[in-house]
């Protein structure tokens, strides 16, 4: 038989699914893993949140990250 997360585990990753919370947030919030808690949420029907993509380009605005935004062209501060 497979490890069973016990049902106030359980509880606690789908609240926390509820409200929004990131994959990883969850796991360190929870010391559970977050293939576990995404496994969870998706039998429950609930929405997980996709990676941010952190210091990628917006595919839909075509803009550029944060950081690059203030850095300048290469992402290096002071090259302008």
């Amino acid at each position: 038989m497979a490890n069973v997360l016990n049902e106030e585990k359980k509880q606690q990753v789908l609240a926390l699914g509820r409200l929004g919370w990131s994959l990883r947030r969850i796991q360190q919030t929870t010391r559970i893993r977050r293939e576990t808690a995404s496994a969870y949420l998706k039998a429950a029907g609930i929405a997980v949140r996709p990676p941010s993509g952190w210091g990628a380009a917006s595919a839909k605005t075509g803009q550029r990250s944060d950081h690059r935004l203030r850095c300048g062209k290469s992402g290096r501060p002071g090259d302008r």
